[in-house]
C-alpha cells in the first residue's frame, strides 16, 4: 500500500463496522512515526481499565506518571496534569445533553399520544353503553365484551404503529440531512430490526393498556338497568369527571412543557445568530493546505514554503490579501492552549492564571480578517526569528493581568516563571474576537510564527471578492511546488454556520415535537369539548327553548375548559421552572426562568386550547330546540 510517500504491508484486516477514530479506514503503528518526528506529537491515549478500577484511580495513577517524569527531567512531564473521560463522554460530547432532551421530548410526546388515546376510548366505552347492554342482554359474557373492546385498541394499534413507522421511514433521512456533521455515529442512523420491535411493542402496549380501562367497565353495569334507563341519562354527568379532568389538564402541562423549552432554544438560537464574531467573516475563504513532509522535515523549512506561498496566492485576481494560521476558526477543543507567566507575578498568582487561547499568525492577519487593533500595532513582516519576542492580546487578557493601565510595553512568557521560555513584550491589543469559540471570547495571544511555539501552521486564509478564486489557488500552488495539495477550500460562513449546526438542530427538533405536542392537545380537548356537547344537546336546547342566547351557550361550554386550562397550564409552568434548568447547557444569552419565553407560551397553549373547544361550542349554538 503506497500511502504518503511510503510503502506499507497490509497484515491485517479489521471487522467493516470498526471504525475509530470516526472513517479510519487504514490504521499505522505509531512507533515509526514517533521515532521520525522532528517536532513533538499530540496523541491521545485509549485504555481499558482493568476490572474494578475507577476513572479516578487512572487519573491519580497517571498523575503519578507525570510527576515521575518530570523529576527525572523530561519535560513532557512538567506543567501536565491528566484528565482521565469516558469513551462514551469523548464520543457523544457537546451532543450529550441536546439528545438526553430530545429523548426527553419524545416520551412526553408519546404520553400526550397515549392521553389522547385514553380519551378516545373512554369516550367511546361511554357512548356504547347502550350497545353493551343490548350485548349483554342477549347473552354476551363479559369477558367476550372486554376481548372484542381490547381487539379494537389492539387494531388501532397496529393501524397508528403502522402509519407511524411510514412516516418515520421518511421523516428520518430528512432529519439526518438537517443533522450536524459532528454527531456521533450518524451514518448508522436509520429503522431496523430494533427500532421496528420497539414501535411495534409500544404501539401494542398503549393501546391495549389504555384500551383495558372502558374494556373492563364495558360490563359493570347490568343490563336490565341500562335498558330501562335508556337515553334519558344523557345529559351533564355522562361523562367521569375526574378522569376526564385530569387528562385533559395532564395534556396542557405536558404541551406547555414542550413549548417552553422549545421556545427557550428558539431565542438562544437567536442570540447566537446575532453575534458578532469580532472580524468580518465575508468574504474570507480558508483553505486546507498538504505538504510533503519528506521534502520539508522541519518548521523552518515549512515556514519558508509558506512565506513563498503567500505572495503568490496574494497576486491572484479577486484575492485582496492573505495570511497564514495555524488553527482552523471555531477549533474548539481542537485548538492550542497555552499557559503563562506575566511579568512580576508570583508561583502563586501564576496558578491562578487562565489558559490562553494560543494563535501563531503571520504579519498579515489582522489586515485580512478585518480584527481591528485598538491599541498599539498589529503584528508585522519584521517580527521573526531572531528579533525581539513580541505579542497581540486581545482586551479580555489585558483587562485580567493590567486592569486601567496600559498594556502596552508588558511582558508575559509560556510556561511557570522559572521555565525558559523568553519573555515577549506586548505590542498590540486586538479586538475580542470569537475565532476559536463563537459562544465564548477567551484570553487570547497572537504570536508570530517564527517566535512561537512549534506547530505546523497548514491554513491559508484569503479575503477574497465575488469571482471564484479556488482554480486560480490550485494553480498556484502547483508553480510554487506540484506536491502541495489543496485540500479543501470554505468560506468563513460556511465555517461559521458549524457552531451553530448543533443548536439549530436541537431546536428545529424540539421545535417540531413541541409543535406535534400542540396539535395533539388541541385535538385531545376538541374530542372530549365535542363529546360533552353531544352529551348536553337536550339541555342546550332546553336552555335555548327557554331564552338562553348563543353566547350563553359559548360561554357555557368554554367555562369548564378554561378552568382546566388554567389549571393545566398553572402546573405546566410550577415544572418549567424546574425542569428547564436541565437546559442550561443548551442555553446561550437566555436564562431557563427567561421572562417572554414564560409570558408568551402560556398565552399561545391558552389561545389554542380555547380555540379547539370553540369549534364545537360554536356547533353547539346551532342546535334546533325542538329536534333537541
Amino acid at each position: 500500500l503506497l500511502m504518503a510517500e511510503k510503502t506499507y504491508a497490509v497484515v491485517g484486516v479489521a471487522p467493516e463496522e470498526f471504525a475509530y477514530p470516526r472513517g479510519s479506514e487504514v490504521w499505522f503503528a505509531l512507533r515509526p512515526f514517533w521515532a521520525g518526528a522532528t517536532q513533538p506529537l499530540h496523541v491521545d491515549l485509549v485504555g481499558r481499565l482493568t476490572p474494578g478500577a475507577t476513572r479516578e484511580q487512572a487519573r491519580a495513577e497517571l498523575d503519578g506518571i507525570l510527576r515521575q517524569l518530570a523529576a527525572e527531567g523530561d519535560e513532557f512531564g512538567e506543567n501536565q496534569t491528566a484528565v482521565v473521560r469516558s469513551f462514551a463522554d469523548v464520543i457523544l460530547g457537546d451532543v450529550r445533553p441536546g439528545l438526553l432532551l430530545l429523548e426527553l421530548a419524545v416520551a412526553v410526546i408519546l404520553v400526550i399520544a397515549t392521553v389522547n388515546l385514553a380519551n378516545l376510548l373512554t369516550i367511546r366505552g361511554i357512548a356504547r353503553r347502550q350497545e353493551f347492554a343490548v350485548r349483554g342482554a342477549i347473552g354476551a359474557s363479559r369477558g367476550r365484551l372486554v376481548r372484542q373492546l381490547l381487539t379494537e385498541a389492539f387494531v388501532l394499534g397496529v393501524l397508528g404503529g403502522t402509519v407511524g413507522v411510514a412516516i418515520a421511514l421518511w421523516g428520518t433521512e430528512a432529519l439526518i440531512a438537517l443533522a450536524p456533521a459532528q454527531l456521533p455515529r450518524l451514518d448508522e442512523v436509520g429503522i431496523d430490526g430494533r427500532v421496528l420491535a420497539f414501535a411495534t411493542a409500544i404501539s401494542l402496549v398503549t393501546a391495549g393498556l389504555f384500551g383495558l380501562g372502558p374494556a373492563l367497565g364495558a360490563g359493570q353495569t347490568q343490563p336490565a338497568t341500562r335498558l330501562r334507563s335508556g337515553t334519558r341519562g344523557a345529559g351533564t354527568y355522562g361523562i367521569p369527571r375526574g378522569p376526564w379532568q385530569g387528562l385533559v389538564i395532564g395534556q396542557i402541562a405536558l404541551a406547555l412543557l414542550m413549548l417552553i423549552g422549545a421556545g427557550l432554544l428558539v431565542r438562544s438560537l437567536a442570540r447566537l445568530q446575532a453575534l458578532d464574531p469580532g472580524f468580518q467573516p465575508a468574504p474570507l475563504l480558508l483553505a486546507e493546505l498538504a505538504f510533503p513532509y519528506s521534502k520539508y522535515p522541519t518548521l523552518e523549512q515549512q515556514h519558508a514554503l509558506l512565506a513563498r506561498i503567500r505572495p503568490r496566492v496574494e497576486a491572484i485576481p479577486g484575492v485582496a490579501s492573505a495570511t497564514v494560521v495555524l488553527n482552523e476558526p471555531f477549533a474548539g477543543n481542537s485548538g492550542h492552549d497555552a499557559w503563562f507567566t506575566a511579568e512580576g507575578q508570583s508561583a502563586e498568582e501564576y496558578a491562578t492564571n487562565p489558559v490562553l487561547n494560543y494563535e501563531g499568525v503571520d504579519g498579515t492577519y489582522f489586515q485580512t480578517l478585518g480584527l481591528p487593533i485598538v491599541r498599539g500595532r498589529a503584528l508585522s513582516e519584521y517580527d521573526r526569528r531572531g528579533s525581539a519576542p513580541v505579542v497581540v492580546v486581545n482586551e479580555t487578557l489585558a483587562r485580567r493581568l493590567w486592569p486601567g493601565t496600559d498594556p502596552i510595553g508588558k511582558r508575559i512568557k509560556f510556561g511557570s516563571p522559572d521555565q525558559p521560555d523568553p519573555w515577549r513584550t506586548v505590542v498590540g491589543v486586538a479586538r475580542d474576537a470569537r475565532y476559536r469559540e463563537l459562544k465564548e471570547v477567551r484570553p487570547t495571544v497572537h504570536v508570530p510564527f517564527e517566535q512561537g511555539i512549534p506547530g505546523h501552521p497548514r491554513y491559508l486564509v484569503l479575503r477574497t471578492g465575488t469571482a471564484p478564486v479556488v482554480p486560480a489557488l490550485r494553480e498556484a500552488l502547483a508553480e510554487i511546488d506540484p506536491d502541495v495539495v489543496l485540500l479543501e477550500a470554505a468560506p468563513m460562513e460556511q465555517l461559521l454556520d458549524g457552531p451553530l449546526a448543533q443548536p439549530r438542530f436541537n431546536t428545529i427538533l424540539l421545535g417540531l415535537l413541541g409543535g406535534l405536542g400542540l396539535v395533539l392537545s388541541a385535538i385531545g380537548i376538541y374530542g372530549v369539548v365535542g363529546y360533552a356537547v353531544s352529551r348536553r344537546t337536550r339541555e342546550i336546547g332546553l336552555r335555548m327553548a327557554l331564552g338562553a342566547r348563543a353566547v350563553d351557550v359559548v360561554r357555557l361550554v368554554l367555562r369548564q375548559v378554561v378552568l382546566l386550562a388554567l389549571v393545566g397550564i398553572a402546573i405546566g409552568l410550577a415544572v418549567a421552572l424546574v425542569g428547564t434548568r436541565l437546559l442550561g447547557d443548551l442555553l446561550y444569552g437566555v436564562a431557563p426562568t427567561d421572562v417572554v419565553t414564560f409570558a408568551v407560551v402560556p398565552v399561545l397553549l391558552a389561545a389554542v386550547s380555547l380555540l379547539a373547544a370553540a369549534v364545537p361550542a360554536r356547533r353547539a349554538t346551532k342546535v334546533d330546540p325542538m329536534v333537541a
